[in-house]
């Protein structure tokens, strides 16, 4: 499913315009987007919670030139979703 298609099925629910949910949809996704950037977690009830996960250090080898080299640390999005999250809402 796209963002086009989670847009329209909000709109059939609730009759609100296009362009209004579009704009609440992209300003949603920009603040999960910064707040997980700065290390911040998000947390909506009985739907899950945005997180930064910390993945560690890795050592590697570059395979095209055979030297060896280092990922470093870094945070990585991650969701988890409620224990009520796969409860299907049937309107």
């Amino acid at each position: 499913m796209r963002r086009c298609d989670v847009i329209n099925k909000i709109v059939s629910r609730t009759g609100i315009t296009t362009a209004d949910v579009k704009e609440v949809v992209v300003a949603f996704v920009a603040v999960v987007k910064n707040e997980v950037a700065k290390g911040n977690r998000i947390d909506i009830r009985e739907f899950g919670s945005f997180q930064p996960k910390r993945h560690a250090a890795k050592k590697c080898r570059d395979i095209g030139r055979g030297t060896p080299m280092v990922i470093p640390e870094r945070l990585m999005p991650a969701f988890k979703p409620s224990k009520k999250f796969f409860k299907v809402d049937q309107k």
